[in-house]
């Protein structure tokens, strides 16, 4: 057995030993024939069927490669979370962008120059990139990326600490053929260090305080925030859906503010829909509207990095306040039986996601 891995330094890593440690501990994945291949061909006028091949199968399908990486994350109070140096984030960005251009060959490398693997659902009937950090035990994001899917980016920032929002957003993103699930690879509560970000919670135990920076709803400098930027700016229609858990019953959801919000807005739609999805639990929405105002909203997202970027706060997600909502941000907090129950959720969306192609709703779902 090798010789346990010494990270280069407890919370910074860098591209150079993303790429060392890439080859050492995952050489021959996905597969060495296939790795092979990615990292000779060159020919830019290569059909699209041979362009597929520059990137490797997956070893299973999306549901294999999100499902163990909470195995290995930081667990709470590790400090084993890794802060991303600025070239790995470019590098990952460059990767996600170069997908989404058809450039494979250049996605695959820049992949790997950051220290991750890039591989394809061999399982899915449409296409679907899969990245994962080569060592999950810096506890950097996973991702998929289905570049035809429908505008709906799946968000998990707390799969470990908050219990089912693994599950349920790889079934939501699976059921809805949605356009991506972005999930975090750390315990939120992994790293002692705060956040430069504001916002207090006591959800690490030690009474009040400011978020930890391997909380990935509440910092900037990640992987994580990184990718929800790079779609959040390329397809700037899509709706992006932040799950959470509460220990409080029912559901409550927000746009991200407690903003005054139209009566037809994606947020008060979503919570009707709910309400009639959920009729045995209270349903509460943080964005009051003409004729309802919901008193005991829980959590209402407003200090989440992703959601104030979505509204409007490009350069001051980190501790700017939204005056507007952009009507693209859906923070959902949930009770674990909800969590639980996530095909309700999913058939709730898809009653309201705009779809970009014509065609059954929920097939998946509707084959179960």
């Amino acid at each position: 057995m090798a010789s346990p891995l010494v990270l280069p330094s407890p919370r910074r890593f860098s591209r150079r030993w993303g790429a060392l440690l890439w080859v050492y501990a995952f050489a021959g994945w996905p597969s060495a024939s296939s790795a092979s291949s990615a990292s000779t061909a060159s020919s830019p006028s290569v059909s699209p069927e041979a362009l597929a091949s520059l990137v490797p199968e997956c070893s299973g399908n999306v549901y294999d490669a999100f499902l163990r990486a909470p195995l290995v994350a930081p667990h709470k109070s590790s400090n084993r979370y890794v802060i991303p140096e600025r070239d790995v984030v470019l590098e990952v960005e460059a990767s996600v962008m170069a997908v989404l251009s058809g450039d494979l060959e250049s996605a695959w490398d820049h992949a790997f120059a950051a220290g991750f693997v890039l591989c394809r659902d061999p399982i899915a009937d449409d296409a679907i990139y899969v990245w994962q950090p080569a060592l999950q035990y810096t506890g950097w994001a996973s991702f998929a990326v289905r570049p035809g899917g429908r505008p709906l980016i799946v968000e998990v920032p707390h799969p470990v600490y908050d219990t089912h929002t693994l599950d349920q957003g790889v079934g939501i993103f699976d059921a809805l053929s949605a356009r991506a699930v972005i999930v975090a690879g750390a315990h939120r509560c992994a790293n002692r260090q705060h956040s430069a970000c504001d916002g207090i919670t006591g959800v690490c135990g030690r009474g009040p305080e400011r978020y930890r920076e391997s909380d990935m709803a509440h910092t900037v400098d990640s992987v994580f925030h990184a990718v929800h930027r790079v779609l959040a700016v390329e397809f700037d229609s899509d709706w992006v859906l932040s799950l959470h858990g509460m220990s409080e019953r029912g559901i409550s959801i927000s746009d991200g503010t407690t903003l005054m919000t139209r009566a037809h807005s994606p947020v008060v739609r979503f919570a009707e829909v709910l309400t009639h999805m959920f009729p045995k639990i209270p349903v509460r929405s943080c964005n009051p509207f003409e004729g309802r105002r919901d008193d005991g909203a829980h959590v209402c997202g407003t200090t989440n990095v992703q959601g104030r970027q979505l509204n409007g706060l490009e350069t001051e997600a980190c501790v700017g306040t939204a005056t507007v909502s952009s009507d693209r941000f859906l923070h959902l907090e949930q009770s674990i039986s909800v969590r639980r129950y996530w095909r309700a959720v999913a058939q709730a969306l898809d009653r309201i996601l705009p779809r970009q192609n014509p065609g059954p709703r929920v097939s998946r779902l509707d084959d179960e």
